[in-house]
């Protein structure tokens, strides 16, 4: 059977988890006293959404120009997706990478009927569809809607459309959302923006107003950036062409929801501008008050003989997380949780395959898929609790004299517009409400500031954003202390889902943290003895 290990791997697996948590994710009892307690947030659960890209279908191999075979494969067994279930995935997309509803397909005897039944059957209830007759208009480059040249001319026509084909599986208890599209131009907003509106109109007369519309758009550093994002000419800078796109979509769309994707982890360190997307992205969605989303990096991949992005390990996981959730981020996609179908580089499909995704071409478990199930389970254990707080800003500290450990620098480097200058840069002026100062032993430190205006209440995310890339070069772990002030005398501390009170020295917060590791505090100011 698929996934089987050994007793002495899992027992290595244990050790080594052990051992890593031991430098992130040690837990810290209170020295002395009571605290004051936090609030009860048990009267609304919530929960981290996760979902990781599982495929069916082909995978073509090669060697230089001569195809050698093609293999058939299914990751849609009752196996596969038990096992997809029990890493923590809640959320399942059929779309592009499985099967499309056809145009002129019966929905009771379609495929995507069929997996979607068999997956609700393991216990994952939100589940994206894909429709034929609404992606054939997502390849095209004519007016959607348009009263002189569209294919409809009016909003009637398209809601007219769109209800036939929503009337077919909308009632599917299981139907989540539509999947439309993948890293679109701006120049496709038009005609994406009234499909989704469309769809959403059409959905809550149907009765189903949550129906989710699913648009994944460019990060910051697209390789055309800001070409991509807006007609020359309408932008002076390039964060500005990106805020722009960005915004646009969540105007046309209509949307209650907004996703980008962005993979940090390269073969020779970090990726340019992954923070600058987090925080653009984070602005827009709590400017128009819409769930963001995010695709992070988990896979592995070899393209023309060479590895564009490397696989990854415990830390960088932790890495991925953390920066997601300590800004706010309550759909995870983690990309991938399986091979996609398709090949690269001759011999190099064995790793690019077997070691580069939570599970391998054939759906057994990898070593990361262990890593991975034990990390979502961490953080879905406060997930209550910490998606009460909002997203308010983060700052990143910097230690000058140290900064040659990075060659790239993943605040402000990016690919420069050659018409405007400028680059897609973070913003590091946000000021956090309650840090009087900090003190950092290492190159770098990223806090976000999160709040829950119920309880009057902060909670900071105190993160080493420093690549795991680096630990062949020098010491990456971080002693950092917050200094909170003397109003504050405890902190209730998350470290790897585990509560703790900490008692403060002074109003202060100390914490040794290895490279992509955080501890989440809520700054208490009393004491019961």
């Amino acid at each position: 059977m698929k996934g089987q290990k050994v007793k002495a791997t899992a027992l290595f697996l244990a050790s080594l988890t052990a051992a890593l948590c031991a430098a992130g994710c040690a837990q810290q009892s209170s020295a002395e006293g009571i605290p004051v307690s936090l609030p009860d947030y048990s009267a609304s659960p919530r929960e981290f959404l996760i979902s990781g890209g599982l495929n069916t279908g082909w995978i073509s191999h090669w060697e230089t120009n001569e195809k050698l075979y093609i293999e058939e494969q299914n990751l849609f067994t009752e196996e596969d997706l038990r096992n997809f279930a029990d890493f923590g995935n809640n959320v399942l997309s059929l779309g592009r990478a499985a099967y499309s509803l056809g145009l002129d397909e019966e929905w009771a005897t379609s495929k995507q009927k069929q997996l979607g039944d068999l997956a609700y059957a393991q216990g994952i209830k939100r589940i994206y569809i894909s429709d034929q007759a609404f992606l054939q208009h997502m390849e095209k480059s004519y007016k959607l809607l348009d009263a002189e040249e569209g294919i409809y001319k009016t909003k009637e026509e398209l809601d007219a459309f769109v209800t036939s084909r929503l009337q077919l599986y909308i009632n599917e208890e299981w139907v989540y959302g539509i999947d439309l599209r993948d890293e679109p131009s701006y120049k496709e907003t038009d005609n994406i923006g009234a499909l989704s509106a469309s769809i959403r109109r059409c959905a809550a007369a149907l009765g189903k107003p949550d129906l989710r519309v699913h648009v994944n758009l460019h990060p910051h550093k697209a390789n055309v950036a800001p070409s991509l994002f807006a007609e020359a000419g309408t932008y002076e800078t390039a964060r500005e062409a990106y805020t722009k796109y960005i915004e646009d979509y969540i105007v046309k769309m209509e949307t209650n929801q907004m996703c980008v994707d962005h993979y940090l982890f390269r073969p020779e360190g970090p990726d340019w501008g992954y923070y600058a997307t987090l925080q653009t992205l984070r602005e827009l969605c709590t400017k128009y008050d819409i769930e963001m989303q995010f695709y992070s990096h988990s896979f592995s991949q070899y393209k023309n003989g060479r590895q564009e992005f490397r696989d990854i390990g415990q830390a960088e996981l932790y890495h991925n997380v953390n920066s997601l959730v300590g800004f706010g981020v309550e759909t995870i996609r983690l990309f991938s949780y399986a091979p996609w179908p398709s090949g690269y580089g001759g011999e190099k499909n064995e790793f690019n395959y077997d070691r580069g995704y939570f599970v391998d071409r054939y759906g057994n478990l990898n070593d990361l898929w262990y890593y991975g199930k034990e990390i979502v389970s961490q953080y879905q254990s406060f997930a209550n609790i910490i998606l009460n707080y909002d997203y308010k800003g983060g700052k990143f500290f910097r230690t000058e004299e140290k900064v040659s450990m990075f060659e790239v620098d993943q605040l402000t480097t990016n690919a420069i517009d050659t018409l405007t200058g400028t680059i897609n840069a973070w913003d590091n002026s946000y000021e956090l409400t309650l840090v009087k100062g900090l003190e950092m032993s290492n190159d770098m430190m990223l806090l976000t500031e999160l709040y829950d205006e119920t309880n009057d209440l902060y909670l900071y995310m105190v993160m080493n954003p420093i690549d795991p890339y680096f630990d062949a070069y020098g010491d990456t772990t971080q002693e950092v202390t917050v200094d909170f002030g003397t109003d504050y005398e405890w902190v209730a501390e998350f470290d790897c889902g585990q509560l703790s009170y900490v008692k403060l020295d002074g109003g202060k917060y100390t914490k040794s943290l290895s490279a992509g590791y955080a501890t989440y505090v809520i700054p208490l100011k009393t004491a019961i003895q």
